[in-house]
């Protein structure tokens, strides 16, 4: 689990341009692995903007990977869709989390 220190913290400034739009400074996606195609989510929280970053659904197979071995079916479809919704849950739980540990630090 990743966890905030303000020691870590890091203040750059850039430009907003005239769409409302900012870039996210090569170091911090590097540091933070974010890379192209990722979705953003925008907490607005007591006058600040907190951004947290998903990487989307890959598109490699896991039947190879889950099956068992023996003549049991391979999982399927709705048992991937389970899967993924209770991932996604779980990651909405850890930020909560950590923008939780975020504001206890403040």
């Amino acid at each position: 689990m990743m966890s905030y220190h303000k020691e870590s913290s890091k203040t750059m400034s850039v430009k907003v341009g005239p769409k409302g739009q900012i870039t996210i400074e090569k170091e911090i996606r590097d540091k933070l692995g974010i890379k192209p195609g990722w979705r953003a989510v925008q907490i607005m929280d007591e006058g600040r903007l907190i951004v947290y970053f998903i990487p989307p659904p890959h598109n490699r197979s896991l039947a190879g990977v889950l099956a068992k071995p023996g003549p049991d079916p391979c999982p399927t479809q709705d048992d991937f869709n389970r899967a993924r919704e209770e991932a996604w849950v779980e990651q909405a739980r850890w930020k909560e989390q950590f923008i939780q540990d975020a504001d206890d630090l403040s």
